[in-house]
């Protein structure tokens, strides 16, 4: 059984991180279930959540596409509204192997654009992994 909810909680209230935790829940789980993300010894993580802010990892593009999938049921199951125009993606590659063409991912209907450095949390995040720019800040 359900209830409608007409407004959110308060910006910097000391509930407000729990309630949004149990609120993206399914989320968590539904991502948990793509089976799909960067490895570290013998986890897999394929998402790291700060609020509401979320950076997807993925291994490949077609393992991105799945992870953007089950955030797009998760919005159209519980009526979350991504801001398509400040998602974007970014392609993690040492300066010395170049990529020709990238590929189309998709959020929703609109197609996410490629960049190639972004801040995160207030740290500069490269394609190329060079901590230069986040250090020289």
């Amino acid at each position: 059984m359900g209830f409608g909810v007409k407004n959110g909680v308060r910006q910097g209230g000391i509930m407000s991180p729990l309630l949004y935790n149990i609120y993206v829940e399914d989320l968590n789980v539904r991502l948990n279930n793509v089976n799909d993300g960067c490895e570290l010894k013998d986890t897999t993580f394929n998402r790291l959540c700060y609020a509401d802010d979320m950076v997807l990892l993925a291994s490949s593009c077609y393992g991105l596409q799945r992870l953007v999938i089950a955030c797009e049921n998760f919005a159209e199951d519980h009526d979350v509204i991504y801001n398509t125009t400040k998602s974007v993606c970014m392609l993690f590659c040492p300066s010395v192997r170049k990529v020709s063409g990238l590929p189309v991912t998709r959020l929703i209907v609109s197609h996410l654009n490629y960049c190639d450095s972004v801040t995160y949390l207030g740290h500069m995040l490269t394609d190329t992994l060079n901590g230069e720019l986040d250090i020289k800040g």
